[in-house]
């Protein structure tokens, strides 16, 4: 007698009848277990010892035999995060999963440049606690502030002004009640600027 399933050893025995009726139990064994791959983020290809699985993470690889493997995943603009493992005996789903690590930027948006002036020599950048930014516009003398989504909310400087003229601001910091620090090029001086209202 042969018992054979997809994904188990095959058994093939003698059975001598004896009996009008026979009954028999074999407990099949498992050649491997399903993996379950997972990565954050998610959408990396998942290779299985060199074997690109055609599988994108979150996943699961079946029947993966028993044993010592090397799992692979590849995401645009990550690096590519490899490790070896072994499948121990079992028939329940095994469980992988992998940080990524980011290697490279992809373009977003952008503020200025050659067809939009907006800054003349910007030195410096700066965040705030709640994700907007600040811009030590050197060449303008001035300072702008952008809401986390790019929308200009304000700015302050700037050639002719009296009251608080910056002079070739080449770098800005906040801190954490929202006071401005701008460091100024040509005169070496510091000035603070509290929690700036537009």
């Amino acid at each position: 007698m042969e018992i054979e399933k997809e994904g188990y050893r095959p058994i093939k025995v003698v059975v001598p009848l004896k009996e009008t009726r026979t009954v028999l139990s074999y407990p099949l064994e498992s050649l491997g277990r399903t993996v379950q791959v997972s990565s954050y983020p998610p959408g990396a290809n998942v290779f299985l010892d060199g074997r690109d699985t055609g599988k994108v993470t979150d996943c699961e690889i079946p029947l993966v035999p028993h044993g010592p493997h090397t799992l692979k995943m590849k995401k645009e603009y990550y690096a590519d995060w490899e490790e070896e493992f072994t499948v121990p005996e079992g028939n329940d789903p095994f469980s992988k999963s992998a940080l990524l690590t980011v290697k490279d930027y992809a373009p977003a948006r952008s503020w200025g440049g050659q067809d939009k002036k907006f800054y003349v020599v910007p030195k410096a950048l700066a965040l705030d606690k709640s994700g907007n930014f600040y811009v030590a516009d050197t060449g303008n003398n001035r300072v702008q502030k952008f809401a986390p989504d790019g929308r200009f909310i304000c700015q302050w400087g700037g050639s002719g002004v009296a009251v608080n003229p910056l002079t070739a601001p080449i770098a800005v910091a906040v801190n954490e009640k929202g006071s401005v620090f701008v460091l100024e090029g040509n005169t070496g001086r510091i000035q603070e600027f509290k929690k700036p209202s537009k």
